[in-house]
C-alpha cells in the first residue's frame, strides 16, 4: 500500500498508487518533477485520510459513484429486504427514508465523512432525541457502509460507533 515513483524505459515517469485494494496508474511523461510533486502530495493525502478515518476513492469517473440516496435504496431493497427479519427491514426502511435520505442523500458516497454524521449526530441530539435512538438511526447507515467498502466504492467506513459517540461536546 502506497505511492511509488518509476520510470519505464520509453515511457516515462510514471506515479503508481496501491490503496486498499485500488489501484491506479498515472502517466508524466518526461516531467520527473511533476510527477514526484504529485507522489508527494498524494502520500500525504492518503495519511490524511488514513488517521482521520476519512473515506477516499481512486476513481477519477464520478459519474459511476451512486449517491449517498441511491446506495442506500439499493442496499435496503437488495440486502436489508433479504438478509432481515421484517421487523428490522421496517426500522431500517424508515431511518433511510426519514432521516438518512434527507440529510445525506444528495452526497456521492464517497464524499460522506465524519464531519457530516458528526454534524447528524449533532443536529439530532439538539432536538432532544435519546443517544440510543440516534444511534438506531445510524444502524443501517453503519451496516452499507461495510457493504460499499465490500463493493470497493470507499475504502474507508466514516462512520465508527462508540459509546463515545454522543460525547457532551457535540450535544452543545
Amino acid at each position: 500500500m502506497g505511492v511509488k515513483l518509476r520510470e519505464r524505459p520509453g515511457k516515462g515517469w510514471w506515479v503508481l498508487i496501491d490503496w486498499h485494494g485500488q489501484r491506479k496508474a498515472k502517466s508524466f511523461g518526461t516531467n520527473k518533477k511533476a510527477a514526484q510533486a504529485f507522489v508527494e502530495k498524494m502520500a500525504v493525502q492518503l495519511k490524511w485520510v488514513e488517521h482521520n478515518g476519512d473515506s477516499y476513492s481512486l476513481r477519477t469517473d464520478k459519474k459511476d459513484m451512486p449517491t449517498v440516496k441511491e446506495y442506500l435504496t439499493q442496499w435496503k431493497d437488495t440486502y436489508a429486504k433479504v438478509q432481515c427479519k421484517l421487523s428490522t427491514y421496517k426500522g431500517y426502511a424508515r431511518s433511510i427514508d426519514q432521516h438518512l435520505i434527507p440529510m445525506f442523500g444528495h452526497l456521492l458516497l464517497d464524499q460522506l465523512d465524519r464531519e457530516a454524521i458528526r454534524s447528524f449526530i449533532a443536529s439530532r441530539a439538539n432536538a432532544g432525541k435519546a443517544r440510543g435512538t440516534i444511534e438506531n438511526h445510524l444502524v443501517p447507515l453503519k451496516t452499507a457502509l461495510y457493504q460499499a467498502i465490500d463493493d470497493r466504492l470507499i475504502t474507508v467506513k466514516p462512520y465508527r460507533p462508540s459509546r463515545k459517540t454522543l460525547s457532551a461536546e457535540e450535544r452543545s
